[in-house]
């Protein structure tokens, strides 16, 4: 048998307002509860926030493993004061379920595609996964950084084809993930405030804005919601006493909403819930409205991508493992047709290269994975 542990790192770096940002990507077979998996941890890191996007599925199969804690992460360092693990959820901040075919259901399939573009300072991360079983429907997420707003990130969750959304829920652990027993978790919206330690809260959001926090302990931190609450049916938040998960639960035949999470940390309580409720909020919410989500590819992506499955390939000859006889004929088409939309000053289709390129590579590695016994 052969023990290799096969990492292939992915580095994209983009250099905008004072801090990089890029992807990295290690992949390797691993073994869980006995079975060979193929364990791909993903670290996006944008000027203000990181990602963390771990997936692990069977090998040579699409279908991610969502059975345990551990499995799977899709956590957001954002927010988070130092030495604690509060803030957005490290491990799972955000879950999104559709309806497609009459059914609900939280995609559970390897990404199509994630890459990191920039424009003026403003940085995206998207991503986007197919629907389960003969739908085309896709999910498509992305993330906005923009310079302006470091204590914010915006989010657009969009769905195609036949599919609606159904669900989104977020997680968050305002000051720390502890327990102390005298802490009582709090939702605040511009009229109200629910003492979420005593009972689940359900309600329909007249304002565009949600505090989630604490009382009597860590009340000098929150995380913040700012969403198109027009879309919302409901929002649900369970009763709880560490994380906070609130639930949004879409109107029929919506295809897209946008939101922004935001934070504070070590400030007066009231004064800065008295400022969000009254002015934060709007402002905040007029931005969500007016984003320009199209922003153009940065010209180094494609570069390093192909740079990186070169790499790849020769590794691959080192170890005497077999290349598809097509493969450099295909990288190099990828390459030619990538070429040529720049100079037309084509960025969407600029873009759409960048996606087969990475669907490329995902093909590559796992035809390697397959070989390694």
């Amino acid at each position: 048998m052969r023990h290799f542990n096969f990492i292939l790192p992915v580095l994209l770096c983009l250099s905008v307002h004072g801090a990089p940002a890029y992807i990295k990507e290690s992949t390797k077979t691993a073994e869980l509860r006995g079975s060979k998996v193929e364990k791909t941890d993903r670290k996006i890191c944008l000027p203000n926030a990181t990602l963390r996007y771990l997936t692990q599925s069977p090998i040579g199969k699409k279908k991610v493993i969502k059975e345990k804690w551990g499995d799977y992460f899709f956590g957001l360092e954002f927010g988070r004061k130092r030495g604690t693990n509060g803030g957005w959820s490290l491990w799972n901040f955000m879950q999104t379920w559709i309806k497609v075919d009459g059914k609900v259901e939280s995609p559970a399939f390897l990404p199509d595609n994630i890459f990191v573009s920039d424009k003026s300072g403003k940085v995206m991360a998207s991503f986007q996964w197919p629907a389960s079983g003969g739908s085309k429907a896709k999910l498509t997420l992305d993330i906005l950084s923009l310079p302006s707003c470091k204590d914010w990130l915006f989010f657009k969750i969009a769905v195609s084809g036949d599919a609606s959304l159904s669900k989104i829920s977020l997680h968050c652990y305002p000051g720390n993930s502890d327990r102390p027993k005298e802490r009582e978790r709090i939702a605040v919206t511009k009229n109200n405030l629910f003492n979420l330690s005593k009972k689940q809260t359900n309600f329909i959001p007249k304002s565009p804005g949600l505090i989630l926090g604490s009382s009597y302990r860590q009340e000098d931190c929150a995380c913040l919601v700012v969403f198109e609450n027009e879309k919302i049916k409901e929002l649900l938040i369970p009763r709880c006493s560490t994380g906070v998960g609130p639930r949004f639960l879409m109107k029929p035949d919506v295809k897209e909403f946008m939101f922004a999470l935001g934070y504070f940390i070590d400030k007066p309580r009231d004064a800065e819930y008295a400022w969000f409720k009254n002015e934060t909020q709007d402002i905040i919410f007029n931005i969500v409205k007016k984003l320009n989500w199209n922003l153009e590819i940065n010209k180094d992506s494609f570069r390093k991508e192909f740079d990186n499955i070169k790499i790849i390939l020769s590794h691959a000859k080192k170890m005497n493992l077999k290349v598809n006889d097509n493969f450099n004929t295909e990288l190099y088409s990828l390459k030619r047709e990538y070429e040529k939309n720049v100079k037309l000053g084509n960025s969407e289709q600029c873009r759409k290269s960048i996606d087969e390129l990475l669907r490329f590579k995902q093909k590559l590695i796992s035809q390697y994975l397959s070989q390694l016994k």
